[in-house]
């Protein structure tokens, strides 16, 4: 044995232990998003179904939300019956 060489380690032998593996982290900061979208309405309304909320992964061209088309429909009817009576 060279005087510098480290000295080899006696192995030891312990008994097999299963079990669940639990890990956790401790940790302080802030939490950023990994993917920040802006989203916004063409139309304002009342919405009528929500399917998405805060952390939803989304697809594209997924709705997340159904506007009521009630008064639009409304509006459509009315501008419709002048049209009609236009037309007489």
């Amino acid at each position: 044995m060279v005087a510098d060489e480290p000295r080899a380690r006696p192995l030891s032998y312990r008994a097999r232990h299963t079990g669940a593996v639990v890990r956790s982290v401790n940790a302080t900061g802030a939490i950023n998003a990994v993917v920040t979208v802006q989203m916004g309405a063409f139309v304002s309304g009342t919405i009528r179904s929500l399917s998405c909320d805060y952390n939803t992964r989304v697809r594209a061209n997924q709705r997340c939300a159904k506007v009521d088309p009630r008064p639009f429909q409304s509006t459509v009817d009315q501008n419709a019956a002048a049209l009609a009576w236009l037309r007489t």
